[in-house]
């Protein structure tokens, strides 16, 4: 049975020890503006501190947002903003536990919804989304990955007949069997 890696407390609990980094960042960023005045040493550090600082507190807004969207099942949208956050967060030390938070939802919700997917058919967009998972600049070699692809390829479990298309009809006729047998 696949799981997903963390779960949405465990993914809040790294994302107040991102947030509380994040915070460390904009005082060192404060602080090193003021020495950079008093020393006249270049600004322009200092402002890219300030930016990448100001970039990580933002993501780690979208973080808890899609945290919260995980959360309630909305998965699609939920791996959207992982995914955004994941692609803007440089790969920085400064970064670091703010873009492993991101990475371990990304692929938690990625892999969450792949599955949704395949339970309705739908194996090509489910296979982009592994794919996508498992390319080299995400998490390459990803277990939960390579486990949920071994399913896909199951034809017990995932007959290569079942489509989006099939599904609805099999709940037409359900719909349709059920209103003649209540009509008797």
């Amino acid at each position: 049975m696949i799981r997903p890696s963390p779960s949405p407390l465990r993914q809040l609990s790294a994302l107040h020890r991102a947030r509380t980094l994040a915070a460390f960042w904009l005082v060192a960023a404060c602080l090193a503006t003021t020495l950079t005045a008093q020393t006249g040493t270049p600004q322009l550090a200092d402002q890219e501190i300030r930016r990448r600082a100001t970039l990580i507190t933002t993501q780690q807004q979208r973080l808890a947002e899609a945290a919260a969207l995980f959360k309630a099942k909305k998965t699609a949208e939920a791996l959207k903003l992982y995914q955004e956050a994941f692609t803007a967060l440089p790969n920085v030390p400064m970064a670091a536990q703010v873009r492993a938070t991101a990475l371990d939802g990304y692929l938690s919700a990625g892999t969450t919804r792949a599955k949704e997917l395949m339970d309705a058919g739908d194996y090509p967009a489910a296979k982009a989304i592994l794919d996508t998972l498992d390319s080299p600049n995400v998490d390459r070699g990803n277990q939960d990955v390579a486990k949920l692809r071994a399913r896909m390829a199951d034809p017990d479990r995932y007959p290569p007949a079942l489509t989006p298309q099939h599904i609805s009809n099999v709940a037409e006729v359900q719909r349709l069997l059920i209103l003649a047998n209540s009509q008797r």
